[in-house]
This record gives C-alpha cells, sequence and structure tokens, in this order.
C-alpha cells in the first residue's frame, strides 16, 4: 500500500504542477520528500533535428519539469536511382549508374563495366599454307561494335608441289615484267592464295586443286586463256599473249616502253624532192619487213650524226640469211620536231650529212643520199619522248618486233655498226619464230623499191667496222 501511494502522491502532484496549483520546485521538493524517480517522457522538444549527414539533438522533459539532452541519431542517405540519367554498359563503353537521395538530394555516379562481346562465328582472314601460319577473325554481333578477335591457324601440315608459271609471247620470249602483268593463284572458292608481277616464277603450295590467273593485260595484247587450274599434276602453266597493233589515236596517257604495243600511225617519208615523200603507215612497214628500228635524231647532235656511218654499214652488212639488213629490216630516222627539225632540214641531211652545222667530218663521213628512211612524226616522237627512264635524250634507238612490240628502247651512242646488227638479228631471230619459212612479212626477197633510196653510196670507216 505504501508504494502505491507513492505513485498516487505523485500523480496528484503532478497534476497540482500542471494545473498551476503549486510549482514544480514545491512538487519536486514533496517527491524528493518521497524519493521521486525522474520519467522523461512527459514530452520530448527538439533542438536540431538530425539529417542525412548529421545527428540531431533533442531534450526529453519529465512531468516535474526536469530535462535532458537526448542524442537523434543521423538518418543516413535514402538513395534512390533516376532512371533518366543512367547509361548502360556496351561492349564498346562502359556504362553509370545515377542514385539520388530523396531527402538532400546528393547524388552518387556509380561506373558500370563494359559487357562482354557477342561474337559471331569464326572466319577466315588468310588460310594457312604450308610455309606460313593463317589467320581467322570474328566479329561483335551488336549493332555499331566493331569488336573483333584474331586468333592464328597454325600453318598447314601437308604435301606440298612446286607450281611454275611463265607468261610468253608468242614467239616465245618471256614478257617484260615492267609491263604491269599480275599473275593470281586462286583456291576454287577465288581466294588469293598468291600473288607475282614476275613473268617467269614458281610457287610452294599444298597440295590441292587452284586457278591460275592473269589480269591486268596490258593493251594492244590478248591472251587465249585468263584463267588455268592446275594442281600437283598439271604444275606447269603458260599463259601466250598474242600482239597486234592497236588503231585509234593514242590516249594521253599512252607511253612508249619496252613491251608496249605501237599505235598504227602514219610516218611521213622524206625525199630529197617534195615529189619523192610519201606516207606509209606503222602496219605497211611490218607487212614488207620483219622488224623497225627506229633510230631519233636531230641533225645537230653530235652524237646522232657519229652513228651515221654506223647505221650505214648496219643497213647494207648481211644478216645469217645473206640478205642485208636494210632488205629485212626497215631502218628509219625519226627527225626530232622537239629539235626544230623542218622537212627541208631534213631532205639536206638526207643529201649531204656534211652540210649541218655540226663538224661532222670530224666524225669521218663521207657519205651521199642516206639509204634510211628519213622520217618525220612529231606525234609518234612524243610518246618515246614521255618515257623518262629510257629515252634520256638524242640519239635513241628502238627496235619493234614483227608484231608491233617495243622489244628494246634505250638511248646509247653506238660506237659500231655491231650495236645495231646485233638489235636487228634478235627481232630476225622472233621473226623466224612466228613464220616458219624465215622469209620477210611480204613474201619477197626485198624490200618495196618504193621505200628505199634510188642510189646507195656507202664507204665504211675502216677494219674497226
Amino acid at each position: 500500500m505504501k508504494k502505491n501511494g507513492k505513485r498516487i502522491l505523485g500523480i496528484v502532484f503532478a497534476a497540482a504542477c500542471a494545473m498551476g496549483l503549486m510549482s514544480f520546485a514545491s512538487a519536486c521538493e514533496m517527491e524528493e520528500a518521497e524519493n521521486h524517480t525522474h520519467d522523461y517522457s512527459a514530452r520530448r522538444e527538439v533542438i536540431t533535428p538530425a539529417t542525412c549527414v548529421e545527428d540531431g539533438l533533442a531534450l526529453e522533459y519529465c512531468a516535474c519539469g526536469e530535462s535532458h539532452e537526448v542524442k537523434l541519431d543521423r538518418l543516413g542517405h535514402d538513395y534512390q536511382i533516376k532512371q533518366d540519367e543512367c547509361v548502360e554498359a556496351t561492349c564498346m563503353k562502359e556504362g553509370q549508374t545515377v542514385e539520388v537521395c530523396s531527402r538532400c538530394s546528393d547524388r552518387q555516379v556509380h561506373t558500370t563495366e563494359k559487357i562482354a562481346h557477342d561474337f559471331g562465328e569464326w572466319e577466315t582472314e588468310t588460310p594457312a599454307t604450308s610455309s606460313a601460319p593463317g589467320k581467322k577473325v570474328r566479329h561483335c554481333k551488336r549493332e555499331g561494335c566493331d569488336g573483333k578477335e584474331e586468333e592464328e591457324i597454325p600453318k598447314l601440315e601437308v604435301e606440298t608441289f612446286q607450281l611454275s608459271v611463265n607468261v610468253l609471247r608468242t614467239s616465245g620470249e618471256v614478257f617484260p615484267s615492267t609491263r604491269g602483268i599480275r599473275i593470281e593463284v586462286q583456291d576454287k572458292s577465288g581466294y588469293v592464295i598468291e600473288r607475282n608481277y614476275q613473268m617467269s616464277h614458281k610457287f610452294e603450295l599444298p597440295d590441292g586443286e587452284y586457278n591460275v590467273v592473269i589480269v591486268d593485260v596490258p593493251e594492244g595484247f590478248t591472251v587465249d586463256q585468263t584463267s588455268i587450274p592446275a594442281d600437283a599434276t598439271h604444275n606447269s602453266v603458260e599463259f601466250v599473249l598474242h600482239a597486234s597493233l592497236l588503231k585509234g589515236v593514242p590516249k594521253n596517257t599512252t607511253t612508249y616502253k619496252v613491251g608496249s604495243v605501237l599505235y598504227d600511225q602514219t610516218l611521213e617519208i622524206i625525199g630529197l624532192t617534195e615529189e619523192e615523200d610519201k606516207k606509209v603507215t606503222i602496219s605497211e612497214l611490218l607487212s614488207e619487213y620483219k622488224a623497225i628500228l627506229f633510230n631519233v635524231y636531230f641533225s645537230t647532235c653530235d652524237g646522232c650524226v657519229s652513228e651515221v656511218d654506223y647505221l650505214m654499214n648496219a643497213y647494207n652488212a648481211r644478216s645469217s640469211t645473206g640478205k642485208i639488213y636494210g632488205e629485212e629490216v626497215a631502218m628509219v630516222m625519226l627527225a626530232s620536231s622537239a629539235s626544230r627539225e623542218s622537212k627541208a632540214t631534213i631532205r639536206r641531211f638526207k643529201a649531204d650529212p656534211t652540210s649541218g652545222k655540226t663538224d661532222y667530218q670530224k666524225y669521218g663521213i663521207r657519205s651521199r643520199n642516206l639509204p634510211t628512211m628519213m622520217a618525220y612524226c612529231p606525234a609518234m616522237e612524243e610518246l618515246f619522248l614521255r618515257n623518262r627512264e629510257s629515252f634520256k635524250g638524242y640519239p635513241t634507238t628502238v627496235i619493234v618486233d614483227s608484231e608491233g612490240v617495243i622489244i628494246h628502247l634505250n638511248t646509247v651512242v653506238a660506237r659500231s655498226a655491231d650495236e645495231f646488227t646485233k638489235l636487228m638479228d634478235r627481232a630476225i631471230t622472233i621473226y623466224q619464230k612466228l613464220h616458219e619459212n624465215g622469209n620477210s612479212a611480204g613474201g619477197g626477197d626485198q624490200a618495196p623499191v618504193a621505200l628505199l633510196p634510188e642510189q646507195l653510196s656507202v664507204e665504211g670507216r675502216g677494219k674497226n667496222d
């Protein structure tokens, strides 16, 4: 009863204080007198509210009016994902997740790692051979992604064979490799296994079936087959190129070099008088002769003039067929228009090589009425001039075989008649390979009389020639 009595008394005192019937002090004194214990649940007063990152402070009161401080624990952030600012990770770049606190708007940005590529099937980029490993690749299938993986394909452990490929003229000569032809060895799917620009080449290949393909055949040439099958049994392939004179006007990019086919241009053959002047085409010359020798010159060029006697001696010498070279090969002195040679100058030079400005006598020239054809064709000379690798000045000697193909082009001052006859011998040999009868293209023993001078007067230099 005593304990209950104290409680009842405390309640009465608290009620009396609340009603203002007595002060807290007197009430507490009375309570203390009765061993009063504070109960701070009467009310709470928040002094500093707690935030997401800082503690707060409150006062808790006892009914008797006594109070004490109470720490309010920090709330902590309440992060919510902000979807409109998030970026999804791809296989090309990282993503990000953005979170914003609902109470204080604090932001957190988290980077998300790239996702793995979604690769497709492996594809062979370079097939393996017996001599080198290959390579395979696979690409990511996701749109906009250029990710790829590469792996080496081990070298093939197979039997190999050697494939021999030759690109030949109809005369049997290997075609000049400077003319841009390419040889390709392709597998059955058309994939290029090997390529080479040499006109005589050997490839080491694993056993299998291939196609040997010739591409970029130069203008003026044709080939019977552009693709020939090959394998270990058929391991020797030959492409034979046929040539024929080009028709029409040469292109602006045309340059004559060894291996070029001539355009069928017209030459003006200059006589001693205007009445003797003639016009003749390249095709007409090749129908009467086995080849053409062009000697590009100008009449005041010391080196050009020094060759005159050698040309005349070569003209009158006899080839292995027993005929004089001048009857088998059209020997044409092509005057340089670039050096302003005129028809009148050509006539004077033809009649008397000593009539020019150069001291021809020091070369021992004592001839008149040159036997070679004196030609004028600025358009043709221009095509030689464009070849800066081989045409380096005057005199330049050019040999054209019976199919109209240039087999020699070089700027060198001859020192003997033999230098011309050796070049003509090669052209005659090519002709003989193409024509079993070995006669001139026109079938006669002599070149056309109309194209030869009426008189020949050649004086040799001496025993050294």
